[in-house]
């Protein structure tokens, strides 16, 4: 087959699902013949279901619609041994080696002990490392090594406690594999051997989607980037963020806000919850460069009062996005309630001590939630800030949340929200709901002694 791969010969790691079957299938329609290797065995300290041998079938099936050979071997990169015979069958099979995609990894978030770190560092990267090496002498003038490494390692705010052990390990070990590929690059170009390392974030893989993953819920910037066009005009923020209890960082703000300032866009902030934050800090985004004059701030009295009835809230803004505010406003309500205003602003005259009592009560409620949830199976994404849980049905054998929360007032006497409804693209949260903790300590205990009927 003609193409800009053909005649040459490919090595890829963690060929057997996700992004490595993709460059595996993708290569061979380009006219690469393909060394597949993937580890096809699980790691302990990986919480999700790591690819088969059937899973490596596959990718050596979709190769070969195209006509090319496919060498597929079981293979751990950990072992530098295994990867210079897997290497050495390759090339003895396939004639020679033009590239190499270093590409294995693994993403074991969570708290799943230190051996968490030291298993994704061995594969992620010295996994990158023993793979080129074994790979060097079989390359020539020409040829290629492409390592996967990851925005994660690009950014310095990645490695929290929520993320565990593995997710330090995971961000430690693409900081380095961009390290090692700038020095490798500059080593190996007088021969004539090109080296580059690609940094994907949020890719459609088991590794994304996977309850673990689903614990920290961080907005994907450069999709942000990419959805921007000359139509644009403004971005709509929120954080703390309704559903997913996250909290946007500093450093994500930060990001938004160049964006916002490089595109000379607006940007409409809901900060309802910005009492009410656990884990973390909330960072108004108007105090970042640039900011002060296109940011419009919105709160409310609702959440941080608990007067959601009040339907009492405020903007800050400058006096002209003031002005344009109220232009708009005028016709979407004709008054609000007068005499709220006066009760509301009597209370953001409140003492700090007041807000600090607001979010100790709170966080013991969530807690309690959390816990109780986790006890009767759920799958509980503990939130940074607000006073929503987002739980999946899914270990309680319920596929679909919207039809779980259809059934269980009858079941259980107990409300939830599916948080499919809050999304564009349902089926990210079609599993998920979503419970408040905004309640009674005792009120809580009782739901989650009605949900254990659930499993009992």
């Amino acid at each position: 087959m003609a193409g800009r791969m053909a005649g040459k010969v490919a090595l890829i790691t963690g060929a057997a699902r996700g992004q490595g079957r993709s460059h595996a299938v993708r290569l061979a329609q380009e006219g690469a013949d393909v060394i597949a290797v993937d580890l096809c065995a699980q790691v302990e300290t990986v919480p999700y279901p790591m690819a088969t041998p059937a899973d490596l079938d596959q990718t050596v099936a979709l190769a070969e619609r195209y006509d090319r050979r496919v060498l597929a071997v079981q293979a751990d990169v950990r072992d530098p041994g295994a990867m210079g015979q897997a290497v050495t069958a390759g090339v003895a099979e396939l004639g020679h080696l033009d590239a190499v995609v270093a590409n294995a990894g693994i993403a074991p978030l969570g708290d799943r002990g230190v051996q968490a770190f030291l298993d994704v560092v061995m594969i992620n990267l010295s996994g990158v490392i023993n793979t080129i090496n074994a790979a060097l002498p079989h390359l020539s003038a020409g040829g290629s090594v492409i390592a996967t490494g990851s925005v994660a390692g690009l950014l310095s705010n990645t490695a929290g406690p929520a993320n565990g052990p593995g997710g330090a390990g995971y961000s430690w070990s693409k900081r380095q594999v961009a390290d090692l590929v700038h020095t490798l690059a500059l080593q190996l170009g007088p021969r004539g051997i090109r080296v580059n390392a690609v940094h994907p974030t949020n890719v459609n893989t088991d590794m994304l989607h996977n309850p673990m993953m689903y614990k920290v819920f961080r907005p994907d910037l450069d999709e942000l980037a990419r959805a921007i066009t000359g139509r644009t005009r403004l971005i709509l923020l929120n954080s703390p963020h309704n559903p997913t209890g996250s909290v946007f960082t500093r450093a994500e703000l930060a990001a938004i806000a160049a964006l916002a300032v490089e595109r000379d866009l607006l940007v409409v902030t809901d900060e309802v919850y910005e009492h009410l934050v656990f884990d973390g800090e909330h960072v108004p985004i108007a105090q970042f460069p640039g900011m002060r004059d296109r940011t419009v701030s919105v709160s409310s009295a609702g959440k941080t009062f608990s007067f959601t009835g009040w339907k009492i809230g405020w903007v800050k803004a400058t006096p002209e996005l003031v002005t344009a505010v109220k232009t708009a406003k005028q016709f979407l309500t004709f008054v609000s309630g007068g005499p709220f205003q006066y009760a509301v602003a009597e209370a953001l005259a409140l003492p700090d001590e007041y807000y600090a009592r607001l979010r100790g009560d709170l966080m013991a409620q969530r807690d309690l939630l959390c816990a109780g949830l986790s006890e009767i199976g759920f799958e509980v994404y503990q939130p940074q800030g607000t006073y929503f849980v987002t739980a999946d049905v899914r270990p309680l054998g319920y596929q679909d949340g919207v039809e779980f929360c259809r059934n269980l007032p009858d079941r259980a006497g107990v409300v939830a929200i599916p948080t499919a409804i809050f999304y564009d693209h349902p089926e990210a949260a079609r599993s998920h709901v979503r419970f408040a903790f905004c309640k009674q300590p005792e009120v809580l205990t009782e739901a989650l002694r009605r949900l254990s009927r659930l499993t009992g």
